[in-house]
């Protein structure tokens, strides 16, 4: 699952992960990968 993210500067960073499809955890994993690059996705004031 690859994202963008960009950085202070507009410049464009990659982020992925990599998660078999029978993993028990797999939603959580990936709302979990979600909520961080959403985080990280937000300019600070």
């Amino acid at each position: 699952m690859p994202v963008d993210i960009r950085d202070f500067e507009r410049e464009l960073n990659g982020a992925a992960i990599i998660v078999c499809l029978d993993n028990p955890r797999l939603t959580s994993v990936i709302v979990e990968f979600t909520e961080t690059v959403l985080l990280f996705s937000q300019k600070l004031e």
